[in-house]
């Protein structure tokens, strides 16, 4: 076992010093949260992009209505994608559960239990050329489908429904893991494929995070999640488990404080207006925002606010105030940069015509539907005007068909795109 830092209120309340309890019980720093966004539908994951908007996954309301919203700075909510399976479970949706990006464009989605096509499964879907208030896409628009539920069953055996809930990446890798919170397991995703990383025994796996070398996962005790049943796990990337924080309560979603040293995360509770915003810092547990509605996914934004979505509500509120240490800047947009793939789809291999404004040093990069690179090719410097850069994925005999994003760097300008492999 690792050994990580720990708080554990209930090893306190264990010594039965009243005087410990008190300094060791959470301390409060409680902010109002305000509202951000409202009239979602069922929202729960969140994702913060590089410009700042707000990514939330919908899980529907069990009539294949599941879909992803995008909601400008200014609050305004736009349908990104709409349509995505939506199935009642035990009375209750299950649809997106998540969203992530691996890069500016490439958007991932954590379709959640059901018998669809697209259900239990990573889709992954091109952002490129969408602005806020456009036609919302649909599902003909998934450029990929990794169905975990198949490789989960096949692997552990699992009975009845897999439910992927959660994401996380491996910075400048083609390392990612999936919480699954049917198989109680984490699917690891790299190079050679699937495989399981860690299972828990009676415990539910549900957001995760990873940082510097290991992978942070909130949980749930299962029913009746009792008070303090939970936890904040820490894995390792060889399957290794520690707790990291014990003593809690619904944990659904978390995310580490950039930088590291710390973690925010969410209490769900069942019971309505009792869920709580946490931040774990520097050993001390700060309640941040209580009187939450069954809250379920949150974002650090780039001021250091967190973004808190409401199931029932249908709201997204925002915390600020909540990471002090670190504040990130939005950053600067890129120089433009015109590139155009042909053949789309392709067979042997694919060209790219790239126009560049300003020279500087470039590469290019290729990756799969799980953000794994299967090739990357560095050039020493590309002068202002167009250039022919091409990928010769025929040579390489193992790429398969599917969809590819490209990426292509010159100096600060960077774009992204698909490109199919019949």
């Amino acid at each position: 076992m690792n050994s990580h830092p720990r708080a554990s209120r209930g090893a306190v309340l264990a010594s039965g010093a009243l005087a410990l309890w008190l300094a060791a019980a959470p301390a409060s720093s409680c902010a109002q949260a305000t509202l951000f966004a409202e009239g979602l539908t069922n929202p729960s994951g969140i994702y913060v992009d590089d410009g700042g908007y707000v990514w939330v996954g919908s899980l529907g309301t069990g009539a294949n209505d599941a879909g992803v919203y995008v909601v400008t700075s200014e609050g305004v909510m736009h349908p990104f994608i709409t349509g995505l399976p939506s199935t009642l479970i035990m009375g209750l949706p299950s649809g997106a559960n998540h969203v992530y990006f691996n890069n500016d464009v490439q958007l991932f989605i954590v379709q959640g239990e059901g018998n669809a096509v697209q259900s239990e499964s990573i889709l992954l879907v091109d952002t490129t050329g969408f602005t806020p208030g456009d036609t919302p896409l649909g599902p003909a628009d998934i450029d990929a489908v990794l169905n975990i539920g198949d490789f989960v069953h096949g692997e552990l055996g699992l009975i009845g429904t897999s439910n992927p809930f959660a994401m996380t990446f491996v910075p400048n890798s083609s390392q990612a893991y999936v919480a699954d919170a049917k198989a109680n397991a984490i699917v690891a995703s790299d190079d050679a494929g699937l495989s399981i990383l860690a299972q828990f025994p009676n415990i539910v796996p549900t957001g995760l995070d990873y940082h510097d070398g290991t992978i942070y996962v909130g949980t749930l005790s299962g029913f009746p999640f009792s008070e303090g049943a939970a936890s904040i796990l820490a894995v390792d990337t060889a399957g290794n488990v520690s707790t990291y924080l014990d003593d809690l309560t619904t944990v659904v979603d978390l995310q580490v404080i950039p930088g590291g040293g710390g973690v925010v995360f969410l209490e769900h509770r069942f019971t309505p207006n009792a869920g709580i915003l946490y931040k774990y810092e520097n050993e001390e547990l700060t309640e941040m925002a209580t009187g939450l509605d069954r809250p379920v996914g949150l974002r650090i934004g780039h001021r250091g606010e967190v973004y808190v979505s409401l199931l029932a509500k249908g709201e997204i509120v925002v915390v600020e105030g909540v990471v002090t240490d670190t504040e990130r800047e939005l950053p600067e947009r890129s120089m433009p940069m015109r590139v155009e793939a042909y053949p789309n789809p392709f067979s042997d291999g694919v060209n790219l015509t790239v126009d560049v404004q300003e020279a500087g040093q470039a590469s290019l990069t290729i990756v799969d539907a799980l953000g794994r690179t299967v090739h990357r090719e560095e050039y020493s410097r590309l002068e202002a005007g167009t250039h022919r850069l091409r990928w010769a994925a025929g040579a390489a005999g193992r790429i398969s068909p599917g969809s590819y994003l490209y990426r292509v760097e010159v100096g600060g300008s960077v774009v992204n795109g698909i490109v199919v492999k019949q």
